[in-house]
């Protein structure tokens, strides 16, 4: 600047302004986790900052759903901002229906709710299964919402057939009643349409 008085004497004056530049701010994480994990958000600058949780470390731990921020400040004062929203998604709720007690050579068709996709342990993805076990199994099934996975089993039991037995003396004669009786179960039907365990025949 020149600067000048009524008697047209003038002098100049310089000065030099320095501008600092801006600290860079933004935040490293994951923005998407399963109830019960932590995310750890990072400061791309190590220069003075202050989280919105109160934090005035580089890094801070969430457990909860929310946007966070800092303010970074450098060795000028200058300031800068950055937020990074982070979501936190509830585990699915997954449930098996079906039949659980067969008989051996029985069919029964196990179905997982819960879940937007499935991985079944026979290596099934669809929803239902059909399972015909030939022996008590447990069934597992790996449920996704898209961000979080759980995991639900089911034991389908197996019986095995009686064996039903017809017991009768060896022979009868004509005109006779015979008795026979069934052996092998618990309960019975015979062609008669009967259901105690013996009959009288002629």
């Amino acid at each position: 600047v020149v600067a000048s008085n009524t008697y047209g004497c003038s002098t100049t004056a310089t000065y030099t302004l320095t501008v600092n530049a801006i600290p860079v701010a933004s935040i490293t994480g994951d923005t998407a986790l399963c109830e019960g994990q932590v995310a750890t958000l990072t400061s791309s600058n190590a220069q003075s900052f202050h989280w919105s949780t109160g934090s005035n470390n580089r890094s801070i731990n969430v457990t909860t759903s929310c946007t966070y921020s800092f303010v970074v400040t450098n060795s000028y004062g200058c300031t800068n901002s950055a937020s990074l929203t982070v979501r936190f998604y509830e585990h699915p709720q997954v449930t098996i229906t079906g039949d659980t007690a067969l008989c051996q050579g029985e069919t029964t068709m196990l179905t997982a709710q819960g879940g937007s996709s499935y991985l079944w342990s026979n290596g099934s993805t669809s929803p239902s299964i059909n399972v015909t076990p030939m022996e008590t199994t447990n069934y597992t099934v790996t449920a996704s919402n898209g961000y979080c996975v759980s995991t639900a089993s089911q034991v389908v039991a197996v019986h095995a057939l009686p064996v039903a037995h017809i017991q009768m003396g060896d022979h009868f004669c004509e005109g006779t009643p015979a008795m026979l009786t069934a052996e092998g179960g618990t309960s019975y039907w015979w062609s008669t349409g009967q259901i105690s365990s013996s009959i009288i025949v002629s």
